[in-house]
């Protein structure tokens, strides 16, 4: 239909129509051709402006100038906000000339499709699902009208969120009028248990309710797989246990060198305690796959020797618990034992670990961790006992939101809680050493255990003696004592006290003491025996020897190397010339392995200078002796012979020194 109007050249189509669905946006196009000489300038409206209905429509250009002779496209939008009818006349005005000077219909109608969920839609189930690990299923929807239909996913609301988020992917589209729509729907739990979560699907005008997804699912929280090394691929651990110092009070001697679940509920939602075996198994055989190919790709196309398969270390069994055995250790030692951890879940776990007892004997390394999704966690359990006894605990692994898990712990202590650096030797050599002086040695001993100890200390020489006294001796009465022994027969070595009780964790002090009548190298042998203090078992009342210790020393006398073993001094008066003092040098070496200490005793008419001296092994020094003819005045001819005395102060050797001093008076 071609209309012109009256005052100028024009010419435009016909009415406008349209059948849409609701928020759809349709177009028509009008040409406007301005026939005239002159321009044309235009203004395009609805003719009832204000009317809802009217809005639905927008005119673009809606204002403008057509030059004389051409033409201007003019395009009508159709976005329908309800459903009805639609019966409206465009206006075009001439500004300055004439009103509704063009009169065009806008008919068009508006209608809702209706959609629907495809067969089985209703429940979308997503399964067993790991916290927080994003899970997507798919839902159809079907057009069944000749129109394209809007939709939109209703936001979740905020309550549901706190049992998990639901994310739709469209979350708004347009359906092909008789088409299929499909649409991802992605599931991350935040709470344990059985999930309910609505969905809610909204045609875009449509008064009826929305479309309604019930999305279905398992939460569940990662779990942990144990495996405990064997022992014997397990560094060992350095000992712990302390060492006690000693001090040496030897008078002349020398030191001897000596599962948890969660619930969920909100507005009508259900949430229950759930398991991960499904899920974890499909996780371990992912975790499985990758360490399988990367063992595989390392070792493409190396084929091992017999022996290196021999050398390869048993293959791990993997289990939901674990416990871990030390058996019987030494006491006062650290040993370790290993544990692998192992997630096999799609998420994170985080682990908190500690030993139930408190002051417990076992320790765990360590303490928090974070193990990945497929990864392994090694944790070290470390242990150190200090009694003969089986201690046990348990080592609790806290896994967040996750199963946890107990691991007993036991290990059985063997062994002496009794030590001492110095007497834990097999000998002990106090060296070289005088006879007739004694020589002492002060060594510590400490109990490390939880039980006090009785000591006592055996000499076994000294056990020897007291035997064959008693057969030698029974039936007399008679009781035996060391003194009766003659000196040379006697013990050297000697310990005191004999007898002590060491209470737990306390420390003490043993003096030894050797003290030989003859020269020689000396040997005896002592040991220590203890009992558990207050122990109503036989085997605590059972001694048990803690210490074996050989004791040794050789034994000598001092030794003096003086470069004269007499001294003579003659003296022959000359008329005139008064008596004078006659002076000798003497030089003394110590020749003994030991500091010596001696004096020299001369009397008149003899003296010795220095008279007293220490010297060390292999030192020298010079002595004066000296000879004092004049002694008695009388100028009488005679001979004096004296033995010059050398003592030691702490030893019963004697040495002489032999002197002569012979005096002529020619008469």
């Amino acid at each position: 239909l071609l209309t012109k109007s009256a005052c100028n050249g024009i010419s435009l189509s016909t009415a406008v129509s349209a059948a849409a669905a609701d928020c759809c946006r349709y177009t028509q196009e009008i040409m406007l051709t301005n026939t005239g000489a002159i321009p044309l300038t235009y203004h395009w409206h609805m003719a009832d402006e204000n009317s809802p209905a009217a809005k639905d429509f927008s005119i673009l250009p809606a204002k403008g100038t057509v030059l004389p002779y051409a033409k201007q496209k003019i395009t009508v939008e159709f976005q329908p906000t309800s459903v009805q009818r639609y019966n409206l006349t465009l206006l075009m005005d001439i500004p300055g000339v004439a009103e509704a000077a063009a009169k065009l219909p806008a008919v068009g109608e508006c209608a809702v499709p209706i959609i629907s969920l495809a067969p089985g839609g209703e429940l979308l189930q997503f399964g067993q699902v790991f916290l927080r690990h994003p899970y997507t299923q798919h839902f159809m929807l079907v057009n069944e009208s000749k129109l394209p239909a809007k939709f939109e996913v209703l936001p979740q609301d905020q309550q549901s969120q706190a049992l998990g988020t639901l994310t739709a992917s469209p979350a708004a589209a347009t359906i092909p009028a008789k088409g299929t729509f499909t649409v991802g729907l992605t599931l991350e739990a935040e709470r344990l248990g059985r999930l309910q979560l609505p969905v809610y699907v909204r045609v875009a005008g449509s008064r009826n309710k929305p479309l309604q997804i019930i999305a279905d699912a398992r939460a569940l929280g990662p779990s942990l797989e144990f495996a405990v090394l064997p022992a014997s691929t397990v560094a060992p651990a350095a000992a712990n246990s302390e060492i006690v110092g000693e001090s040496s009070s030897a008078a002349g001697g020398v030191l001897p060198d000596g599962s948890s679940t969660g619930e969920a509920t909100s507005l009508g939602l259900t949430a229950e305690a759930g398991t991960a075996s499904h899920a974890a198994s499909t996780a371990s055989g992912v975790a499985r796959t990758r360490s399988s190919s990367s063992i595989a790709t390392s070792s493409a196309g190396i084929k091992p020797s017999k022996s290196a398969a021999k050398r390869q270390p048993p293959a791990m069994e993997w289990a939901p618990i674990a416990a871990v055995n030390f058996e019987k250790v030494q006491v006062l030692q650290q040993h370790v034992r290993e544990v692998k951890l192992r997630n096999p879940t799609l998420v994170d776990a985080d682990v908190k670990l500690f030993v139930e007892g408190v002051d417990s004997v076992f320790q765990v390394e360590p303490r928090e961790a974070v193990v990945a999704a497929g990864g392994e966690l090694t944790v070290a359990i470390r242990v150190l006992l200090d009694d003969n006894a089986t201690f046990r605990d348990v080592l609790h692994v806290l896994v967040a939101e996750g199963a946890d898990a107990n691991v007993p712990l036991e290990a059985t202590g063997i062994g002496n809680t009794v030590v001492s650096e110095v007497f834990s030797r097999p000998q002990l050599d106090f060296g070289a050493q005088f006879v007739g002086r004694s020589w002492q040695l002060e060594v510590e001993v400490s109990n490390k255990g939880r039980k006090g100890a009785a000591l006592t200390w055996t000499n076994y020489k000294l056990a020897e003696l007291t035997k064959t006294f008693n057969k030698t001796a029974k039936g007399t009465g008679k009781k035996f004592d060391v003194a009766d022994v003659p000196a040379d027969q006697q013990p050297v070595f000697s310990i005191n006290p004999e007898k002590l009780l060491l209470g737990p964790k306390d420390s003490t002090n043993f003096m030894i003491t050797g003290l030989s009548h003859k020269p020689g190298l000396v040997s005896e042998q002592l040991q220590c025996q203890f009992t558990v203090s207050g122990s109503t078992s036989n085997a605590g009342n059972k001694p048990k020897p803690v210490f074996d210790i050989a004791l040794s020393a050789e034994v000598a006398a001092p030794l003096l190397d003086l470069s004269k073993r007499a001294i003579d001094f003659v003296y022959t008066h000359e008329r005139g010339k008064s008596p004078q003092i006659m002076v000798e040098p003497l030089e003394v070496r110590n020749i003994s392995r030991l500091p010596a200490t001696f004096t020299l005793k001369a009397t008149t008419p003899f003296s010795i200078e220095p008279a007293a001296l220490s010297l060390q092994p292999e030192e020298s020094a010079a002595l004066t002796v000296t000879f004092e003819p004049d002694f008695q005045h009388d100028l009488v001819s005679q001979t004096v012979k004296q033995r010059c005395l050398i003592s030691y102060p702490d030893n019963p050797q004697k040495d002489y020194l032999d002197l002569t001093g012979m005096i002529n008076f020619p008469n």
